[in-house]
């Protein structure tokens, strides 16, 4: 047999995927479809013909088939791909341009424990991708149920502010925790909510002219009260950037992200630097710290969901895995990238890079964000 692929069935389509052999020989492709009434391997799986045909020209049916004529075959070997609960996904085959009379059942014996093999691996991933879509929608579900009381709670310890003058340092010091914790939840619940709304291909850019000059700065002196709590050095080095045609609550979000994030992976009496600047028709953002760094194995997963680095689990680092995929898919929603170069116990480097995007024809009379 000169050819190996995998087939999946629609309702009435088989699909080809995963070819092994001379391709040039066929006139089909990875992802090309063909129907299933023009299919051996649907007729193969029902039964109507057996898992050889040494010689396609001594079936008259399978001969007159538009595939078997435009590609030239002559020979035919499949096997059905059957998940556990005994839906068939559809073939394992292989063929040839020349009858193979010696093809038996020891060849498909081999291909039916191949055939089983596959199945299994294409039913975990079937299973993964459901599992993936259940837990996207249960956390959709629990943090919109969960947003209106926490910003109702935090609304409401605002208002007790003006009422809390005969409450003693204890008083005032335990407000403050409750409200320090309910923001923090608040944020989660956004961070969970972007991913939901990602997921689902719901969250356009609401693009307008930005002060990103303005975005990072802003980020920065948002992270300076915990920076200064642990005496590290945060610092902006920035060239002036100006106006981007951006979605600027979406950069706030990838700068406070990053920069958070470098603070709060930096130990006491670290630094973190944050750099601005443009050129060749692109704005870049650097956040360089002296944090505890992640190993070289684990980087290419940072960007991954609920993915956390090994140095911060075994410091009981506080953290989700959400901020660096959302900040990911912020910077490609941008058009941009993001990398990172990292040594463990020497620091990390975050870098983004993002083109001077301009408006489009139908955006330009959307107003200035600052």
């Amino acid at each position: 047999m000169e050819i190996a692929y995998l087939a999946e069935f629609t309702d009435d389509e088989q699909i080809f995927h995963t070819f092994a052999g001379d391709l040039d020989t066929l006139d089909i492709g990875e992802g090309a479809s063909i129907p299933l009434a023009d299919s051996y391997c649907q007729r193969m799986c029902d039964g109507r013909i057996g898992n050889v045909v040494a010689d396609v020209q001594e079936d008259p049916e399978l001969a007159s088939l538009a595939f078997t004529e435009r590609a030239s075959i002559r020979a035919y070997v499949g096997v059905p791909l059957r998940f556990s609960d005994g839906r068939v996904y559809g073939t394992f085959c292989c063929l040839s341009h020349a009858p193979d009379p010696d093809i038996g059942d020891r060849e498909v014996r081999f291909m039916r424990v191949l055939a089983k093999i596959v199945a299994g691996e294409l039913e975990r991933q079937e299973l993964r991708r459901e599992a993936d879509r259940l837990k996207d929608e249960f956390v959709a579900l629990v943090s919109h149920e969960l947003r209106t009381p926490l910003a109702s709670i935090i609304a409401n310890l605002e208002v007790l502010e003006d009422e809390t003058r005969e409450l003693s340092a204890d008083g005032h010091r335990f407000l403050g925790v409750i409200d320090r914790n309910a923001r923090r939840l608040l944020r989660l619940v956004g961070q969970l909510l972007f991913v939901a709304q990602l997921q689902a291909g719901r969250l356009p850019a609401a693009r307008a002219w930005v002060d990103f000059d303005a975005v990072v700065a802003d980020a920065v002196e948002f992270a300076r009260a915990g920076a200064e709590a642990k005496r590290i050095d945060l610092a902006l080095e920035a060239q002036p950037v100006g106006d981007l045609w951006a979605d600027g609550d979406r950069l706030a979000q990838l700068c406070d992200n990053l920069i958070s994030n470098a603070v709060k992976f930096t130990p006491e009496g670290g630094r973190v630097h944050v750099r601005v600047g443009s050129g060749d028709g692109s704005v870049r953002l650097e956040v360089e710290d002296s944090g505890i760094g992640i190993p070289l194995r684990e980087q290419p997963r940072l960007f991954e969901r609920f993915y956390r680095a090994s140095t911060a689990a075994e410091r009981e680092v506080a953290g989700a895995g959400l901020g660096l995929w959302i900040a990911d898919a912020i910077a490609r929603m941008h058009a941009g990238t993001i990398d990172v170069a990292s040594e463990v116990g020497v620091g990390t480097t975050f870098t983004v890079v993002m083109p001077e995007a301009t408006p489009q024809p139908a955006e330009t009379a959307a107003p200035r964000a600052r």
